[in-house]
């Protein structure tokens, strides 16, 4: 093997360990499996595309019938991927990355909510963002002492942690939106109004918490009507919930949605903002 492969095969591994946990281990499974295969069985004339389609093809099939039974021994459950269930993610790519993982109890709490929601609101869909990985992994240094954690986020590890997104409307015709206004749910923010406690403009020096708002484009916020009404709905139902310890969500955010609830708190400036999005988490 050339320097050149060995770098880039490396860069591989640890980027999809990085933000997939399992997806290193598979793509060199994949790959072993891929050399050991007859190419020309499938493809007439194989290639370095041949091989790729069949690490594809090895990955999904890996991610979604292998990964959810080996998790769900080590205590974590997917949460559902239908994307016309009252509970869906905002994006596939959650899934696919097998970002979606949290412990039983926490999926029965998700589902619950979203679903009484939905049945009193007929059309209404809870979209879910990052969870926690499939397997509960520590290391002995920093930050994997407490878990193998959910890049960029590093509280996301413990199978106790998913962040949920607001309810929106379509600003055309005022009908429930199934989306949100980012593709992925993060980085399109309901900025404070005047006279609103301005935490963003307070932490404006930080890199980490503006991150997202700063590099993600903005121009299909006008699409979209946030509907304080059902989000204070939503987010108070998960905070009468006994089960759920803590809640983030922005000052401003906490006041306009009048949720007078002693575990929504906001974060500090050195974490993400939460006005694009809101996170529970078990006790």
């Amino acid at each position: 093997m050339s320097l050149f492969r060995f770098i880039s095969s490396l860069l591989i591994f640890s980027l999809l360990t990085l933000f997939t946990q399992v997806g290193g281990i598979i793509w060199l499974a994949g790959r072993f499996i891929t050399q050991k295969l007859p190419h020309e069985r499938w493809f007439p004339n194989p290639g370095w595309w041949s091989s790729f389609a069949l690490r594809i093809t090895f990955y999904f099939v890996v991610t979604f019938f292998v990964v959810p039974p080996l998790a769900r021994a080590f205590g974590r459950v997917p949460l559902p991927t239908n994307l016309s269930g009252a509970l869906k993610p905002r994006t596939i790519l959650t899934v696919v990355f097998n970002r979606h993982y949290v412990r039983p109890e926490l999926r029965s709490i998700a589902i619950s909510h979203a679903e009484a929601l939905s049945a009193r609101h007929p059309g209404l869909q809870v979209n879910y963002f990052d969870a926690n990985f499939p397997f509960a992994l520590r290391f002995p240094f920093a930050p994997y002492k407490k878990g193998f954690p959910l890049l960029p986020h590093l509280s996301h590890s413990d199978g106790k942690k998913l962040d949920i997104g607001f309810i929106y409307r379509n600003a055309d015709d005022g009908r429930l939106s199934p989306r949100t206004p980012s593709a992925i749910g993060y980085g399109i923010s309901e900025e404070p109004l005047p006279g609103e406690y301005d935490r963003p403009r307070e932490c404006r020096a930080s890199f980490s918490y503006n991150f997202m708002r700063n590099i993600w484009p903005q121009g299909a916020k006008d699409d979209y009507h946030f509907d304080t009404g059902l989000t204070h709905e939503l987010i108070a139902a998960y905070a009468r919930d006994k089960q759920i310890g803590k809640i983030f969500l922005e000052p401003h955010l906490k006041t306009r949605l009048s949720l007078a609830y002693g575990k929504i708190s906001g974060v500090q400036c050195e974490a993400v903002r939460h006005d694009d999005h809101f996170h529970i988490q078990l006790y």
